[in-house]
């Protein structure tokens, strides 16, 4: 059953983005360093969807992911694979690229592991337990990008998503991918997805709390979070960490909480303050520090087993 529901969502998004691109190209054509491969468009995509997103398992405890964008350049292979798919074949390729397996979307902060592991964290604490050795969270969750298409500056340097282009992406695709994928929470990296997401997901879906976490790109991670900054959530190392997180998915993950444990504790404290403000009826995260907690909350004590 929810396998036949994930076909029919990822078919009603894939025919959404045909639509949409078609109908706005002239509009997009003017959107200022826009990327495109040999002067060809690259289209938009569709989100990750796992295979167990929509299955009783994940029930109380749905998770969207958005970041930013896919920051891809022209000389990218893929993005020229793209293209030509969009140009020469029915485009169904490009389109879905993120769902082409089932641990990699096309998507930076969902291939390095930063964004699983965030959504595992979340998990837990939603369920109030550690999950199951065999539990991946790779199959549960559901990842993608607001910006549904890239830019970059005159000298190919810099990224140059505008606001304007964030709102019709919002207005465009994401819009529906909230209200189909009926998440119970959104995740949102960096507080420029949040400014958008925060605002408009409650009119399609009031009930969806809205967490943010600070993007978790090398550059904010080793600037803020790394062993000579102050670290206030001490109690949570890389080893008290990996406890929830599935041992599958800790054979390809270890690495990446071992490096950037302050980043996952700071965070997993930042996204519990969240969730608990959300059910007591405040969205806008306090006033403190983008990248430090003020303090941090006292820890749900999971029990371990099903």
């Amino acid at each position: 059953m929810n396998l036949d529901l994930r076909e029919s969502v990822r078919q009603l998004f894939l025919d959404n983005a045909r639509r949409m691109f078609t109908e706005h190209q002239a509009e997009i054509e003017g959107w200022k360093n826009l990327v495109k491969a040999d002067g060809n468009f690259i289209p938009p995509y569709i989100p990750y969807i796992g295979p167990d997103y929509f299955s009783s398992q994940t029930k109380g405890c749905r998770i969207l992911a958005y970041a930013l964008s896919q920051n891809i350049q022209k000389t990218d292979e893929c993005a020229a694979k793209w293209a030509r798919d969009w140009k020469e074949g029915d485009g169904t390729i490009a389109l879905d690229r993120q769902n082409q397996c089932t641990d990699w979307a096309a998507m930076n902060p969902f291939d390095t592991g930063h964004i699983p592991i965030l959504a595992s964290l979340l998990r837990s604490f939603m369920l109030g337990r550690k999950p199951r050795s065999d539990e991946t969270i790779y199959r549960k969750v559901s990842a993608t990008n607001l910006s549904k298409f890239s830019f970059r500056s005159s000298n190919g340097r810099w990224t140059t998503d505008n606001d304007s282009s964030l709102a019709c992406c919002w207005e465009w695709f994401s819009r529906l991918e909230v209200e189909k994928l009926d998440p119970d929470v959104i995740l949102c990296c960096g507080r420029r997805v949040w400014d958008i997401i925060s605002k408009q997901a409650p009119s399609v879906l009031r009930r969806a709390k809205v967490v943010l976490v600070a993007f978790p790109s090398l550059r904010v991670i080793n600037r803020h979070y790394h062993r000579n900054k102050p670290f206030r959530a001490e109690h949570l190392r890389a080893p008290k960490l990996k406890e929830y997180i599935a041992a599958v998915d800790m054979k390809r993950l270890c690495g990446v909480v071992d490096r950037d444990e302050y980043y996952f504790a700071e965070m997993f404290a930042r996204m519990q303050q969240q969730v608990d403000e959300s059910r007591q009826g405040k969205q806008e995260p306090e006033n403190r520090c983008f990248y430090y907690f003020l303090s941090i909350p006292v820890l749900f004590k999971p029990q371990s087993g099903a």
